[in-house]
């Protein structure tokens, strides 16, 4: 569920990972299970990964 939540939040612009945190964590989630959802989801490799982030810091969804 914090996968799609994550992937909901990147699509609506919510693409950094302070406002990334800020909302997982007024939705209850635990700041130690978003870190590990982020951070295992972060990658280049479509088959392994949900989404990247750029080098301006700013999260992407792979196609």
């Amino acid at each position: 569920m914090a996968d799609v939540l994550i992937m909901a939040c990147i699509t609506e612009g919510i693409d950094t990972l302070p406002r990334l945190r800020a909302v997982m964590g007024t939705l209850g989630f635990n700041s130690q299970h978003f870190g590990i959802r982020i951070s295992t989801g972060t990658g280049a490799d479509p088959r392994r990964h949900r989404w990247n982030v750029g080098p301006d810091g700013r999260y992407f969804l792979l196609e």
